[in-house]
């Protein structure tokens, strides 16, 4: 919401950004649960970025994927990519224990036993995260302490700990709650 605010929304050189989802539950794009649907209403009906600059991650729109620049290997290298970080360590739609967590070669898996409700989503993968120039984690609520401290450490059992851009930056904006001020 911020970044809808002065003086991010005017500063903001909109008609540059091109916005695509790390991850999406597969609900309808109009659903309270969709990624897309709580971007739209905290972002972007309040700035001026054009729909064709927007890319909500569904079937259908996977092809856009195709135009984003790609690293040495063939992945997308996003300038930003924003996540967040579950309760259980869990970033975009890779949970721990999946088998997802292992995927090399995907740009984009389905996603069918998420533990959190609904199972059904789609993820970017760990490669295509690590190939992006920069990663920005968003922490809130003390609820999350547990597992920030975990993931600062490298926990490996936690997927968000596996984020680690090969030739880019990560940073972590948390709020006092998240870190036990």
């Amino acid at each position: 919401r911020r970044l809808a605010q002065p003086p991010y929304g005017r500063e903001l050189p909109w008609s540059r950004l091109f916005v695509y989802w790390s991850d999406e539950r597969r609900v309808p794009l109009d659903d309270p649960a969709s990624n897309y649907a709580m971007a739209r209403a905290a972002l972007l009906d309040h700035v001026p970025v054009a729909p064709d600059q927007v890319f909500p991650m569904t079937a259908e729109n996977l092809p856009a994927l195709d135009n984003v620049p790609k690293d040495r290997a063939g992945l997308p290298r996003f300038d930003i990519i924003h996540l967040g970080l579950g309760e259980d360590g869990h970033t975009a739609s890779l949970f721990p224990g999946s088998q997802a967590l292992q995927e090399r070669r995907a740009i984009v898996l389905a996603i069918d036993d998420a533990p959190k409700p609904p199972p059904q989503r789609l993820t970017l993968t760990l490669p295509v995260l690590n190939a992006a120039r920069a990663v920005l984690v968003m922490v809130s609520g003390a609820s999350k302490r547990e597992a920030l401290a975990r993931v600062l450490r490298r926990d490996p059992a936690l997927p968000a700990s596996h984020v680690q851009p090969v030739d880019g930056e990560l940073e972590f904006i948390v709020d006092q709650a998240a870190v036990g001020r």
